[in-house]
């Protein structure tokens, strides 16, 4: 696909902080999807969508990035009376049958034109100059259907196969956004997953990056795919990797290895966790800048991308997909990862409004944004500020969004940590974690 021409047209027209970009990217992707070269490459065959219909190309579009997770016909309903304001009827089966016309790609080119703008921002956070970022993998389970599991993969009891789906995303932990977002078969290596987001990053642009990796990453020839193009990592490896890492007795200690007739130089740390358990991280910076104790606590900034994914999963609620065929799946999956960066952008001008509330309080906590609340407001808002044309009009809906976002701020507690709790029956939507959608 070809976003190009957007990202020049973004750069020519001035560079803008991050808590401008929520307005700026709704007013190019409204723009993109009114445009003859989005349509051909969204569309399936070039035969669709050329006689006028109730349920038009941009609707279609629009319609599947509005937040849709009820049942599908109250959605269709309350899509055309709220947001297109019309009485207008589409039955859930003529929805279902125009949406096998969308390709998923409709959704992934909105996803990189809102990664391209985002990165012109002048004010981006990074850690000690690095954009620091996360590759890490979960899993998802799909409508159990003969076609899913065919195309995704299972996991199996002994009893019975469940169709499930691998996903990995490259988060920036710093800025709270999602470089990349990939989702295939439930059976795939996270090895490739990961190779494939460094090619994305070298296709948008290396920013001195930094990448943290769990357990499951590590190996020679990802040490040498990553030093090849200029990417500095953090891994965490276990006990039975390489000889030369497993040797090392000192904390802090530079060892060399050999990979298809080249020598690695990697910086291997021993960290002590509270429980008494031994940590093994291997680091490409051998810079003497970062001193031990820097690394313990840079991992463990990792758990971020963990946040990100309850996030998606539980408030965005991607596992509730809204078809039984793969081409939903992919469509509803690169339409929610879209939609996950958009609240990002939203609540970093949230943040910004309820410090502003705050700062001559002598409050005990700092306060954020209640991302359950931010994802409930967005719901019809969102697409309605994206198809409006007056940017008054537009700023004026966002004003009233953040006004009430900042209403319902929530305490930050550092350190606070919860038990996970392994429970023996499936309980998605407990009465005490009621979701915004």
């Amino acid at each position: 696909m070809d976003t190009i021409f957007w990202y020049i047209e973004l750069i020519v027209g001035g560079q803008m902080t991050r808590n401008e970009m929520f307005l700026n990217t709704l007013h190019y992707a409204g723009s993109l999807m009114k445009t003859p070269s989005y349509l051909c490459e969204a569309r399936l065959k070039p035969s669709y969508f050329k006689r006028e219909r109730k349920m038009d190309f941009l609707s279609l579009i629009t319609f599947m990035l509005n937040l849709t997770k009820k049942t599908l016909q109250i959605e269709l309903d309350d899509f055309f009376q709220a947001v297109k304001g019309t009485e207008t009827r589409i039955t859930k089966q003529a929805f279902s049958k125009a949406r096998q016309k969308i390709s998923p790609v409709a959704f992934s080119m909105l996803f990189e034109q809102l990664v391209q703008l985002f990165y012109t921002a002048t004010d981006l956070k990074t850690y000690k100059g690095y954009r620091l970022s996360a590759i890490d993998g979960s899993t998802l389970e799909l409508k159990n259907t003969v076609e899913l599991r065919n195309v995704f993969g299972y996991a199996e009891n002994g009893v019975t196969q469940v169709a499930r789906a691998r996903i990995s995303c490259l988060y920036d932990l710093e800025n709270d956004i999602m470089i990349d977002a990939l989702i295939g078969r439930y059976d795939s290596d996270e090895r490739e997953f990961a190779i494939k987001h460094i090619q994305k990053l070298q296709e948008y642009g290396l920013r001195k990056d930094l990448i943290l990796l769990d357990r499951g990453y590590p190996s020679r020839e990802m040490i040498a795919v990553l030093k090849k193009v200029g990417i500095d990592f953090l891994m965490r490896v276990s006990t039975s990797f390489l000889k030369e890492v497993n040797q090392v007795k000192s904390r802090d200690k530079v060892v060399e290895f050999s990979y298809q007739g080249q020598q690695y130089k990697i910086r291997v740390i021993k960290v002590m966790l509270e429980t008494g358990e031994e940590e093994i991280l291997i680091s490409s910076i051998l810079d003497n800048s970062f001193k031990y104790k820097n690394f313990k606590k840079l991992y463990f900034k990792r758990w971020g991308v963990e946040t990100k994914y309850n996030i998606v999963k539980h408030k965005l609620q991607i596992e509730n997909f809204t078809g039984e065929k793969a081409i939903t799946v992919e469509q509803d999956f690169n339409a929610s990862m879209y939609l996950s960066n958009m609240a990002a952008l939203a609540k970093i001008q949230a943040d910004e409004k309820i410090q502003e509330r705050n700062k001559d309080k002598n409050l005990k906590h700092e306060y954020q944004t209640n991302t359950n609340i931010l994802i409930g407001k967005l719901k019809d808002r969102l697409v309605i500020m994206m198809l409006e044309s007056n940017e008054q009009k537009r700023l004026e809906i966002f004003n009233g969004i953040i006004e009430d976002i900042a209403r319902n701020s929530v305490p930050i507690r550092p350190g606070r940590h919860k038990k996970r709790i392994k429970k023996t029956t499936r309980d998605r939507y407990p009465m005490n974690q009621k979701q915004g959608l």
